[in-house]
């Protein structure tokens, strides 16, 4: 499902699936790749990986482990969404069945959107929510965020 915020210079949208933005427009001009028959994404979240594992296989706790899809399972996934502000929107996206076939830690990853201004921020926060560290290839330590600014 589609959530928008804006305010008088900016509007922004985002997609429960994958948590993936959709549009930035600055006063009615889209900034954003719109999908085509070149590239299907917008501006994929990749979690845990940012590349993928040779053969998108790797050991974590001396067993081996799939990835079903380059740069792991986010863009792929179904996030929750975790709520707006009148200048923000986020979404969370929990360990499941689905994730822990592929990547055996607990986590909750929140990706948040926010406009200031002519300004956009993307905060990309992951908690390990495990008793056991991450896999250090996933660059993930026990809480790390990671945010980009854009049109200051």
């Amino acid at each position: 499902m589609l959530y928008e915020i804006k305010n008088d210079k900016l509007s922004i949208s985002a997609d429960t699936f994958g948590a993936e933005l959709h549009s930035i427009k600055m006063n009615g001009k889209e900034y954003l790749w719109q999908c085509g028959d070149a590239w299907k994404r917008y501006a994929p979240i990749l979690f845990p990986f940012i590349c993928s594992p040779k053969d998108r296989t790797y050991k974590a706790g001396g067993q081996e482990y799939h990835m079903a899809a380059n740069h792991g399972f986010a863009r792929d996934s179904e996030f929750t969404y975790a709520g707006s502000t009148k200048n923000s929107l986020s979404f969370t996206l929990k360990d499941n069945d689905v994730t822990l076939a592929q990547y055996p830690y607990h986590f909750e990853l929140e990706v948040t959107y926010s406009i200031k201004g002519s300004k956009v921020t993307v905060t990309n926060t992951v908690k390990n929510t495990d008793e056991k560290a991450m896999n250090d290839s996933s660059l993930w330590e026990k809480k790390k965020t990671n945010t980009v600014s854009m049109f200051r």
